[in-house]
């Protein structure tokens, strides 16, 4: 019984010197499980050079892109609920941090204090808007309710922004002209 290595990895190589070929053709002839081997191998690599390409069921491709988007779709929607529980954590723990530092440094009646002054600026602001929409009501020729008086300005405000549109537009088309 001779022995069977390198020849039974060399049946496989395709690439072998002209020594190596030499030597595998000599050890064929003489040992009967290595022709066998060698004769399967040739067997087995026409079979799958023989098979062609099976062609997918109709609707494959379609059904494929649908599946793609479908599938970006979930991802980006993962992304943005990792996003949001990212930045919610973040800002929890800034508030955390910010909690923590204000109630070691202050006594509760620095607190109220504080809070007492946040309220009373709060409720100054409140009573600086209701003077600039009372002084805007006077100046109004008929006294129009605030919310017309509101729509009138964004109606007004959204056309001013068209009209920046449009030059800007104009502006850009002569400057491709030249």
């Amino acid at each position: 019984m001779k022995p069977h290595q390198p020849f039974e990895t060399w049946i496989f190589d395709e690439h072998l010197s002209p020594e190596e070929q030499q030597r595998l053709t000599e050890h064929l002839r003489q040992c009967e499980s290595c022709r066998a081997l060698q004769q399967k191998w040739f067997e087995a690599r026409g079979a799958l050079q023989e098979k062609s390409m099976v062609a997918p069921r109709a609707g494959f491709v379609q059904r494929w892109k649908s599946s793609l988007v479908e599938r970006k779709e979930r991802e980006q929607r993962k992304q943005a609920w990792r996003v949001f529980w990212i930045f919610s954590g973040v800002a929890s723990g800034v508030l955390v941090g910010v909690l923590v530092f204000f109630l070691t440094r202050f006594s509760v009646a620095e607190w109220l204090k504080l809070s007492v002054e946040v309220i009373h600026q709060f409720l100054g602001l409140t009573s600086s808007l209701g003077g600039v929409l009372s002084a805007w009501m006077q100046l109004t020729p008929i006294p129009l309710p605030l919310f017309v008086s509101l729509l009138f300005l964004l109606s007004l405000l959204g056309l001013i922004v068209l009209w920046l549109v449009v030059l800007s537009r104009t502006f850009r088309k002569g400057e491709e002209r030249l």
